[in-house]
């Protein structure tokens, strides 16, 4: 008795060929054949292999002839883990909605708005607080090589060394 797992993938190719003819079968795809880049050819699995692996499915029946199909790479990473409808659709997903950056701010050359302030520091010029709320690792620096102003070492973590606030820069420099 030959298993699904037994098959390489050309002979599951090819019976899958005599079944389905060689096309894409994602619900609407119209490119003819299989080529190179999007339109690769890809074994899908009609019910995700992850669901039927939790509902304890053995490697066999996962890979059997009955649960694969052919499709386009393009295709098979849009039906994802997606399952057909009892009319052979997939579900319809919704367009991502890209976030307005029409109102965003100029970035503030003092404190990179924010991004160079720790702790619960305020930016005197621009109002922003510390960003992100966790000390930035590319302003890290070796304690010999820190200011305890715009970087930050060991010490200013730890508190053994006052970080000057960023409304004493504005007065008195960084220095």
């Amino acid at each position: 008795m030959t298993t699904a797992t037994m098959l390489t993938r050309d002979e599951k190719i090819a019976a899958l060929t005599a079944r389905d003819g060689y096309r894409c079968m994602y619900p609407g795809c119209e490119e003819a054949g299989f080529g190179e880049g999007k339109w690769l050819l890809t074994l899908d699995h009609v019910n995700p292999q992850s669901e039927m692996r939790a509902a304890g499915f053995t490697e066999d029946e996962i890979n059997s002839l009955d649960n694969l199909q052919l499709m386009h790479r393009v295709c098979n990473s849009k039906k994802a883990d997606f399952k057909y409808d009892e009319h052979g659709n997939l579900p319809v997903m919704e367009p991502r909605v890209k976030a307005d950056k029409s109102n965003r701010v100029e970035v503030c050359n003092l404190c990179m708005s924010g991004r160079n302030l720790i702790g619960d520091q305020t930016c005197g010029l621009c109002g922003s607080v510390a960003q992100p709320i966790s000390w930035p690792t590319y302003l890290k620096r070796k304690v010999n090589e820190c200011d305890h102003a715009k970087y930050h070492c060991y010490s200013c973590i730890t508190g053994l060394v006052t970080r000057k606030q960023v409304s004493l820069i504005l007065v008195e420099g960084p220095a």
